[in-house]
């Protein structure tokens, strides 16, 4: 897999789509500073993407990512363990909320070493976990 940082602008309408195939839905308001396109290695088709918001110099807020659809499976632990090491040659700590009712994503998480530290409770009655990796102390 191949990673391109780039932004949501630069992508143009690539973005919105890229979003669209893997949510189902687009949020135009949930422009991101960030974003990281994950490619074949042939770089002849995205795979998936994350995008985020830069807190601080040594912070990065992970707000939307996914694989789309054909390419989800086995490989995403290991796509994901990829993005977090990235990551973490800029950034020292990367943080990320799931919803709680999303296990399938908490357990990914957990299980390449991020560790939860709050919880938010939003307007609209939906429960996130916050979840952060820290460099240097991933498994």
């Amino acid at each position: 897999m191949i990673i391109r940082e780039t932004t949501a602008q630069e992508m143009g309408d690539v973005y919105g789509k890229l979003f669209c195939d893997i949510f189902g839905f687009w949020e135009e308001h949930h422009i991101p500073d960030k974003v990281w396109l994950f490619l074949t290695d042939t770089e002849d088709d995205i795979i998936g993407f994350a995008s985020g918001f830069q807190a601080k110099s040594s912070e990065i807020f992970l707000m939307w990512g996914g694989e789309r659809k054909q390419y989800r499976g086995h490989h995403s632990k290991k796509r994901l363990r990829e993005i977090r090491d990235y990551l973490h040659g800029k950034y020292k700590f990367i943080i990320t909320e799931v919803e709680n009712t999303n296990l399938n994503m908490l357990r990914l998480y957990l299980s390449i070493g991020y560790i939860i530290y709050g919880i938010k409770y939003s307007t609209d009655h939906h429960t996130y976990l916050q979840l952060i990796s820290t460099k240097g102390e991933e498994q």
